[in-house]
């Protein structure tokens, strides 16, 4: 090393194979035969290099959703199955393995009960680096790995790996404290210091897998998730949002930007997307966390719509589209429809009264003041006379700014374009509704979006 100020350096070697060896570690200078030169040393350490199953079951989880993206998309197979199979070879006969038979970690899984179970360290080595006798590995690390087993398990149908993902996932409920109408839970079994904010994507993020999978966790647990960093952990600022450090409310905010799994409950609370954006509108991505974050916010981007193919419910009625608005509607009149879907499992359906209009309405934020946006669509009817309609209103002024009726009882696709209010502060809102409330009939809806007119997507 020649640098003049202070750097981070780091170097490899290997401990002898065998043991008893007097292994020292020295300081000084790279050249001793010149004279007068002086080095500074600090925070020296060494660190073995051990395998983590929290690791493993991050990337390995990635890797098991590209499968599964795979398997079920036919226009990927020709490009990507090959990929997919050596992967998930892969992933059933190394990975996997590794940590329940390989002769280098053992057996870490531990069955705690009927319907519990857990992952535990190693009892060949220790990864953590110290001589602490808890047994029982932090339940981010073994839900990381629970994770994967699920998504391999919807690949494969092993029956052993839900059997491991569900106990984790029970272990992991079991250990929370419900507090008014929010979740708060710990780092671990053996401690008493709070889960922080960035291990804990791990937790809500499998938690939500299990949710999405029907494992373990129901809407009502999604929704105390949601709480615990709307009324909890976040400051209530759209502007300047920070949350806290642990997932009890307390700490500094210096970990607001590791909020990769969190941004996903945007489904159950819409100000999330904010909590999240805010903290890149004026930085660029300088990791590969960040890149994800980024995609994160894309995902949840209120200029474009919030859930446009109507896959998300609400905490309280499975029929009720996340972040769609009944107005004058129920959920006989306005619903997820498994049965007139486009793409996915689901679609709108909006049924006419023949009286009062009934319809769905989403706020639309955060868009650019006078600038050209298209509205896009897939829509069909039942051949009613009510037909369906789909338009944009500027509630402050009354102004319709964009209105597509359809009829067709075929799927179809269809845009219009508009162009936005100049003043950013006006309420505006987009609406799915019948377009002759007073006649019969079903209007069905999917795949609905806004975009700037002058970019693709």
């Amino acid at each position: 090393m020649d640098d003049t100020s202070w750097q981070y350096y780091s170097t490899e070697c290997r401990t002898p194979t065998a043991t008893g060896h007097d292994l020292e570690v020295w300081l000084g200078h790279m050249d001793y035969t010149v004279s007068g030169g002086r080095a500074y040393f600090d925070d020296v350490k060494i660190s073995g290099k051990f395998p983590y199953i929290v690791h493993d079951g991050m990337v390995g989880t990635s890797i098991a959703h590209f499968i599964e993206l795979v398997e079920q998309t036919p226009s990927l197979q020709a490009a990507y199955a090959t990929k997919a199979d050596a992967y998930l070879n892969f992933l059933e006969n190394e990975l996997v393995p590794r940590w329940e038979s390989s002769s280098y970690i053992g057996n870490t899984w531990a069955s705690l009960s009927s319907g519990t179970g857990t992952y535990k360290q190693s009892t060949q080595f220790d990864a953590f680096s110290h001589s602490a006798s808890w047994t029982y590995l932090p339940y981010n690390q073994s839900l990381a790995f629970a994770r994967m087993l699920l998504v391999l398990h919807g690949v494969n149908g092993d029956a052993t790996y839900l059997d491991r993902a569900q106990r984790n996932g029970q272990y992991f409920k079991n250990a929370l404290t419900l507090s008014g109408d929010d979740y708060i839970w710990n780092y671990a079994y053996y401690t008493s210091t709070p889960e922080d904010t960035s291990h804990a994507n791990l937790d809500v993020g499998a938690a939500r897998e299990m949710y999405q999978r029907g494992v373990v966790f129901n809407a009502t647990d999604m929704q105390r998730f949601t709480n615990t960093i709307a009324t909890r952990m976040w400051n209530g600022s759209t502007t300047s949002p920070a949350v806290t450090k642990y997932v009890d409310g307390s700490g500094d905010t210096s970990f607001s930007k590791y909020l990769v799994e969190w941004t996903q409950y945007a489904q159950w609370k819409r100000s999330l997307y904010w909590v999240v954006a805010e903290q890149y509108r004026n930085s660029s991505a300088q990791s590969g966390y960040d890149m994800l974050a980024l995609a994160r916010i894309m995902t949840w981007d209120v200029a474009k719509l919030l859930n446009q193919g109507f896959e998300l419910e609400t905490s309280f009625d499975p029929t009720y589209a996340a972040q769609w608005y009944r107005v004058g509607s129920s959920s006989t009149t306005a619903y997820r429809d498994s049965t007139n879907a486009y793409a996915g499992d689901y679609g709108l359906t909006i049924v006419s009264t023949g009286g009062t209009a009934q319809s769905v309405s989403q706020p639309w934020e955060d868009w650019s003041p006078s600038t050209s946006y298209t509205v896009e669509f897939v829509g069909k009817t039942d051949g009613g006379s009510a037909a369906g309609v789909v338009y944009v209103e500027n509630l402050d002024t009354g102004q319709v700014l964009a209105s597509e009726p359809f009829s067709s009882t075929g799927w179809t696709s269809h845009s219009v374009t508009f162009t936005a209010p100049s003043n950013t502060g006006d309420d505006v809102r987009i609406y799915i509704a019948n377009q002759d409330p007073s006649a019969s009939g079903e209007a069905h809806v999917d795949q609905i979006r806004i975009r700037p007119t002058a970019e693709p997507w």
